[in-house]
């Protein structure tokens, strides 16, 4: 199979993986709302954010540098499996304690208290999930993911609707999502067991305290992340209460498709960097200059028909004249998968050129003026602001990342087709803003055929990019090189 075929496999199977947990989410974002309001919305907002926060403390940063590790040396499987759960299971048990000690000096009401401490019983079975979900996304069999995420998620949504509608409380929300990792984790476990020796064997000490040392930027980085990711709904339930959290979460979990969706690209596309790079710089970077453009190509249409339609589409999905503010918040949150999609792109590339570091100290600048940016346009607007303040930090993040590249890097991953994609975009936003007075569904029509032409007409999408999704479709013969699918040609 060709690189640029098993790439697609690969999106596809992550792209699984996220559509599963965006359904999930999003069946149970709705049921909520329609059910039980905004409030109880906020309140399983809180769920997901500390759950994503903590698990990423307790991962300590091993899952990107198992999958990358495993990688390069497919034979030692087995060692990184074992020296990775030690290091996880301790940490785990730490982040259960840390976030128990956060919740309870948060003070939120009881009912949310309650839900969130019992919640940290998913921190040790999700210690298992990464790991074997890291060694298995370094095979490159993402298949099983998807198919253990499917079930694991069937499980969360069912679940949770027919305990709701038998009168348990909000900490159903809690063991619902205990289950669903204990069953994600079984099911990986099994199938990593069938093609992987997971026999036990005396811990490789030196192996585990290399990974330890050399996850410490991975870690930083990869608690930054989680904290950029559900930041704003942090500051959000603090400064406007869960009522406003519930709000802006009716809209963020519309745009949270593309953002995972983009997250299971980026995710795919991380063994191909860590590989290609190794191969060669001018592969290395025309392997990212190629994945950001595919992207934001793909990206930038739906984000503004998202924009410009939002209270259409909040219409259609939630009771509007209770979910009023999600449509304003909607409006500027359909652009922050752009930004978020770069960011997370210029991330991978600079962990899969061993450039950690220089990462990390993106990210923990990034948090700190996010920190400032979500704060203050959150007092200021309420929901609308902190869905503003999401979009520029990641666009900060994107520029920081870019800005801790090396110079010839930067050059090489970016080119004059940027400022032709931007200026399309435009002229797409444009015309469906002034075609929208007449009807919505023209105004779809003509932002298509705008994005569309010019998108051609101004060759975004080269030659040497058609040669790669022929490839990709199969209609001519695999690359001679493992590489050659996407780093055909010399960028334009």
């Amino acid at each position: 199979m060709s690189q640029a075929r098993r790439i697609a496999s690969n999106t596809l199977a992550l792209g699984l993986v996220q559509t599963v947990r965006m359904a999930v989410a999003l069946g149970l974002t709705l049921y909520i709302a329609w059910r039980h309001g905004a409030v109880w919305l906020g309140k399983y907002a809180l769920l997901l954010a500390y759950i994503n926060i903590f698990q990423i403390v307790s991962e300590f940063g091993l899952p990107r540098l198992i999958t990358r590790q495993v990688s390069r040396t497919p034979e030692r499987a087995r060692l990184y499996f074992w020296a990775a759960l030690a290091i996880q299971g301790i940490c785990a048990v730490a982040a259960m304690a840390l976030m128990a000690i956060v919740v309870w000096l948060m003070r939120y009401p009881a009912d949310t208290t309650r839900m969130l401490w019992w919640a940290t019983l998913v921190l040790p079975l999700y210690a298992i999930t990464a790991v074997a979900g890291a060694v298995l996304q370094g095979q490159e069999r993402m298949g099983l993911l998807a198919l253990a995420e499917g079930i694991g998620g069937l499980w969360q949504l069912v679940g949770t609707v027919v305990l709701l509608s038998l009168g348990y409380g909000i900490v159903t929300l809690a063991f619902v999502k205990i289950i669903a990792v204990a069953l994600v984790g079984g099911i990986l476990l099994g199938g990593l067991a069938r093609h992987t020796s997971l026999r036990p064997r005396a811990l490789d000490r030196p192996l585990a305290r290399s990974l330890a040392w050399e996850a410490r930027d991975l870690l930083i980085l990869a608690v930054c992340g989680a904290i950029l990711f559900r930041l704003d709904a942090l500051v959000l339930a603090k400064l406007r209460g869960e009522e406003a959290l519930g709000q802006y979460n009716a809209a963020y979990q519309l745009v949270k498709v593309l953002m995972l969706l983009t997250m299971a690209y980026a995710d795919a596309i991380f063994p191909v960097l860590s590989r290609s790079f190794v191969a060669g710089q001018a592969r290395f970077a025309q392997t990212i200059n190629r994945s950001l453009r595919y992207g934001l190509v793909a990206l930038i249409p739906i984000a503004a028909s998202i924009s410009l339609l939002s209270p259409i589409v909040i219409g259609l999905i939630y009771p509007s004249a209770r979910y009023r503010m999600a449509a304003e918040a909607l409006a500027w949150l359909a652009w922050v998968p752009l930004p978020y999609f770069v960011y997370l792109i210029t991330t991978r590339a600079l962990v899969a050129a061993d450039r950690q570091r220089a990462a990390r100290r993106a990210a923990l600048i990034l948090v700190g003026a996010a920190a400032i940016i979500q704060g203050g346009l959150t007092a200021l607007w309420g929901v609308t602001g902190a869905a503003v303040a999401t979009g520029l930090s990641f666009l900060l993040g994107a520029a920081l990342n870019l800005g801790h590249a090396e110079p010839r890097a930067r050059r090489q991953w970016l080119h004059q087709r940027w400022l032709r994609l931007a200026g399309v975009g435009l002229a797409m936003l444009g015309g469906m803003a002034w075609a929208r007075t007449v009807h919505w569904a023209l105004a779809l029509w003509v932002g298509f055929l705008l994005y569309a032409g010019l998108t051609v007409s101004l060759r975004l999408i080269a030659q040497e990019d058609w040669h790669a999704l022929r490839r990709l479709l199969g209609r001519r013969e695999a690359a001679a090189s493992p590489y050659q699918d996407l780093s055909v040609g010399s960028p334009k």
